[in-house]
């Protein structure tokens, strides 16, 4: 399965936000067991992308979760709170 998480901006991110958002999912990512088979890129100076290649859900949810955590962290200074849905 494919699994892709991104994050948006409506405007320009400035250049030490989008770094903070690569280097917060890399830094995720490369500890994860999902690590060969997923990557991060800045799509354009408004989004960052991650996406990843499993063979089960179970794996590319738990590094999606992982990321957007640390990403709520980087963007807003915020703690994770899990949403709702992803628990269903």
């Amino acid at each position: 399965m494919l699994a892709t998480l991104w994050f948006a901006a409506g405007s320009t991110l400035r250049p030490e936000r989008r770094e903070a958002l690569l280097d917060a999912a890399r830094t995720t990512a490369s500890e994860h067991p999902l690590r060969e088979r997923c990557g991060v890129t800045a799509a354009n100076d408004r989004v960052v992308v991650l996406r990843a290649l499993a063979a089960r859900v179970e794996p590319a949810m738990q590094l999606l979760a992982a990321v957007w955590a640390r990403w709520r962290e980087a963007a807003w200074q915020l703690p994770a709170s899990t949403p709702r849905v992803w628990r269903t």
